[in-house]
């Protein structure tokens, strides 16, 4: 027998992991050191995103997104320790993944949508904006929809992907804006408004 040969015998697996019980235990074991290890990720991921200017919105969607990610890996490797069929594992998530997704597919729509607003940042919470055609202000930003308060104190619930194929108006992104106002049939004076800080317009 060669040096290797003796250093893998050295090594090789007790008897005792490669029977039903010891490979339980040690799927046990791979649960509770990817819990810890997860947990650590996590903390590590809040920290970055605290120090970040990420939307809390978004913010919680990376958290949860991460987490669901690192549980399928853990799931993942116990399946292979059991010795069962990964490949048919594998088959049934992208199986249902994209069942769930035809499914969800307006719902992702609107995800995709919440994320690029809230990365972008076209409007913000309190800007007035205008959205084909319904006005309001705008009240709360989710991952889903965004609400708008109309000036008859009604709240208007518009999906997020939605907005993002629309032709949006905000009023309240600059801080002047040019206003047409008419003195005389058939004629208009164009005067300016009042700065925000309180400045009389010229």
């Amino acid at each position: 027998m060669d040096f290797g040969s003796k250093i893998m015998t050295a090594i090789e697996a007790p008897e005792w992991l490669t029977d039903p019980a010891g490979k339980i235990l040690t799927a046990i074991f791979i649960l509770l050191i990817g819990l810890l290890v997860i947990k650590i990720i996590l903390m590590i991921t809040n920290k970055i995103l605290e120090k970040s200017s990420l939307d809390a919105v978004l913010y919680r969607f990376i958290h949860n997104a991460i987490k669901g990610i690192l549980f399928i890996v853990i799931l993942v490797m116990i399946v292979a320790e059991l010795d069962g069929n990964l490949g048919g594992l594998l088959t049934i998530l992208a199986a249902a993944g994209a069942a769930i997704a035809l499914a969800l597919r307006d719902s992702l729509a609107n995800i995709a949508g919440g994320v690029i607003i809230l990365i972008n940042k076209p409007f913000t919470q309190d800007d007035f904006i205008d959205i084909n055609g319904t006005t309001g202000k705008v009240r709360e930003i989710d991952l889903f929809v965004t609400y708008l308060t109309t000036y008859d104190n009604k709240v208007i619930t518009v999906p997020n992907g939605l907005i993002n194929t629309s032709i949006l108006t905000n009023y309240t992104k600059e801080n002047k804006r040019r206003v047409d106002r008419g003195t005389e049939p058939g004629h208009l004076q164009r005067t300016k408004t009042h700065y925000r800080r309180g400045g009389a317009g010229r």
